[in-house]
């Protein structure tokens, strides 16, 4: 669930463009996912404890943090395709 079709078809382009399987290449994407996963396991394994510390008020100020990263992250995908179609010059 935490794999999207971006990261999916990332991993598929990689591992069709290694020549063989025990070329470096392919160690290199292995250790990748393998790093991901621990990664990932070690974040969710820990979210009860960091949950408990920050408290309801904590989170929700995360919650409105996040938020307002993401209207960011939208706004500024939105100008690029703007710029991109000749709406809005190029600076």
């Amino acid at each position: 669930m935490l794999a999207g079709p971006g990261v999916i078809s990332s991993v598929m382009v990689l591992v069709g463009q290694v020549p063989s399987l025990w070329h470096w290449q392919m160690w290199a994407i292995l250790g990748s996912i393998t790093l991901t996963a621990l990664s990932s396991y070690w974040i969710l394994a820990g979210a009860v404890r960091l949950r408990a510390m920050m408290g309801e008020t904590g989170i929700r100020v995360l919650v409105r943090i996040m938020g307002m990263l993401l209207v960011a992250l939208a706004m500024q995908f939105f100008v690029n395709g703007l710029t991109d179609l000749g709406l809005i010059a190029r600076p």
